[in-house]
């Protein structure tokens, strides 16, 4: 199965289990956010139909407002859609913001808000929130990229390697891992280290 099939596969996976979630908790405001990104992701992806994936998640993003306006992965949905579909990174630093009030933001969260601020140049505080993140669940490969990017931007790329590495320990097989650690090794003149990886992109591809 190639990369794009197994990704199609998880995600059409997700999205039955958030309907099971809402089916069985129909006013359970998280299940509702779930499957607004995860239709999002399919539509974006080229898995359904862009306009009615977009279509779906701004109403399940409605409901789930009217069922908790204070729910952090909310606001932090609505902004991961403003930043990178709508082009507006001031209301998207707002919603943002709105979900970092509560201080109860899960770890993924963390890590979409330190990209936020890593745009954003602040790039001292990106960090804080991706190593917070990072410590809320250090078993999630994609919190470990998230440090790496903001170590990246920082110009740290010695730094950079660990999470990399550790992000591959537990899932070798992860795509944008392998392509920052192949930057990051040859910026550092690892070559070999960064020829490596590139092999490896090339195994899974």
């Amino acid at each position: 199965m190639c990369s794009s099939d197994l990704a199609r596969e998880k995600l059409e996976y997700a999205l039955a289990l958030f309907e099971r979630a809402r089916d069985l908790d129909p006013r359970n405001p998280y299940a509702l956010v779930g499957l607004a990104d995860t239709h999002h992701a399919l539509g974006f992806r080229g898995y359904a139909d862009f306009n009615t994936a977009t279509r779906l998640a701004a109403e399940l993003r409605a409901d789930a407002l009217r069922l908790d306006p204070a729910l952090s992965e909310l606001h932090v949905s609505i902004a991961v859609d403003l930043l990178y579909w709508k082009d507006d990174f001031e209301t998207a630093g707002a919603e943002y913001r709105k979900g970092m009030a509560s201080g109860r933001a899960r770890p993924d969260s963390l890590r979409l808000y330190a990209a936020y601020l890593k745009m954003a140049g602040k790039l001292d505080e990106a960090l804080r929130y991706a190593q917070i993140g990072l410590s809320g669940d250090p078993q999630a490969p994609a919190l470990h990229v998230g440090l790496a990017d903001v170590l990246m931007a920082m110009g740290r790329y010695v730094e950079a390697i660990e999470p990399l590495r550790g992000a591959l320990k537990l899932n070798p097989a992860y795509e944008s891992a392998l392509e920052r650690l192949d930057i990051c090794c040859a910026r550092l003149g690892r070559h070999d280290e960064a020829a490596d990886a590139r092999r490896a992109l090339l195994e899974i591809g």
